[in-house]
């Protein structure tokens, strides 16, 4: 026995670390929080916009936000980037209208605000240069889930100059997936559409002409757009003019939503804690990433500009403090919010085949590959 004492206090002298208490375990990491870098997903409509698509794309419109806050509901939650393609065939005002992929979803939905339905005449339509325009225009990430939502109600011309099998190929090349969504009834449309769905590994469906789209109104709507902007107001706009007022534009745009739509924007700024512009400093600046007094004054906001460096400092502080409460107050309507519409579920019209449920289907079944869960 005094042996064994004896080679054990031999032991710990000679390796000294042994004998320290190992470290605590790490503090388990708080609900919504999330280690290492987040998912990518990104996303792009490409949307016939002739005459007969009106109800689509104000659907579209209304819905926007809805399907941005349904991706971001993912866990882990994803960054998002949207772009947009409109077309139309030759003789029309245009072939196509390209929006590249974007995080800034303000900036989305001043885009799509900016669509119109018109032209058309003959039925078939330039889809295969809309379908171009997304597969090669666009700067898809690496290993981001990759997703292109074509939606029309006409054929595809076939011109000869862009053909259809090459453009699927090189989707799925890319690993992109090619997702169909046909309106209306033509006959053609679903043969073409679900053939495209299948060389592109996405998803077919058909929904009502209008897009079947139902804006459904609940108590927490008003309260969810008031605070979104009371988070505009929370932003430091750093740069020129033409930057302050391309800002004030596109917020103006989104605050001009119907209240629905208004809601879902705040529930997506709640869960993505995404900035409310690419010129808005506020976060970097309160982190020290970009200390506020190295900032050039003429390019600060007018408040700021006379501020000495301490108050400058202070400013920031209390508009992150602003921020972090409105975001916390963000959630926790938007989740009341959020189980209000899931007790609605199967209770009105439209929402098993209408546009945003299909998308949101969409998502939700290819995120599964990509380790998402809805």
């Amino acid at each position: 026995m005094r042996a064994t004492i004896f080679v054990a206090t031999v032991l710990l002298a000679a390796f000294p670390a042994a004998a320290k208490k190992a470290p605590p375990p790490r503090p388990p990491v708080e609900q919504g929080q999330q280690q290492g870098p987040r998912p990518k997903v990104e996303v792009v409509f490409v949307l016939d916009t002739t005459g007969s698509m009106s109800g689509l794309i104000q659907g579209a419109k209304d819905k926007i936000w809805s399907i941005a806050n349904h991706i971001v509901s993912g866990k882990p939650t994803p960054d998002v980037k949207i772009g947009l393609v409109a077309y139309r065939d030759r003789g029309d005002a245009y072939v196509t209208k390209k929006h590249g992929l974007t995080g800034d979803l303000d900036a989305v939905f001043e885009n799509l605000n900016a669509f119109r339905a018109d032209g058309g005449g003959d039925t078939p339509e330039h889809v295969a240069k809309g379908l171009s325009d997304a597969i090669y225009g666009m700067e898809w990430s690496p290993n981001s889930m990759k997703m292109i939502f074509l939606v029309g109600d006409a054929p595809p011309q076939r011109y000869g100059d862009v053909d259809l099998d090459t453009l699927l190929r090189e989707a799925r090349k890319r690993e992109i997936r090619v997702h169909a969504i046909r309106t209306g009834n033509d006959a053609m449309t679903q043969i073409a559409w679900r053939e495209i769905a299948k060389q592109g590994r996405g998803t077919y469906a058909s929904i009502a002409q209008s897009g079947g789209v139902v804006a459904v109104a609940t108590p927490m709507d008003a309260e969810l757009a008031e605070l979104g902007r009371k988070l505009g107001e929370t932003a430091i706009v750093y740069g020129d003019d033409g930057t302050r007022s391309r800002v004030a534009t596109k917020m103006g745009a989104a605050a001009a939503a119907p209240a629905p739509a208004a809601a879902d924007r705040a529930g997506y700024y709640a869960k993505s804690h995404a900035s409310v512009d690419e010129a808005d400093v506020l976060e970097a600046a309160a982190s020290g990433a970009k200390p506020v007094e190295e900032l050039r004054a003429e390019m600060l906001p007018t408040e700021m500009k006379p501020m000495s460096g301490p108050e400058k400092k202070a400013y920031v502080q209390k508009k992150k403090a602003d921020r972090d409460a409105i975001v916390k107050q963000m959630n926790e309507v938007s989740a009341r919010r959020d189980a209000y519409l899931k007790d609605q579920e199967g209770k009105r019209p439209g929402r098993s085949d209408g546009f945003d449920s299909v998308v949101t289907g969409a998502i939700s079944e290819q995120g599964k590959a990509y380790g998402l869960a809805y």
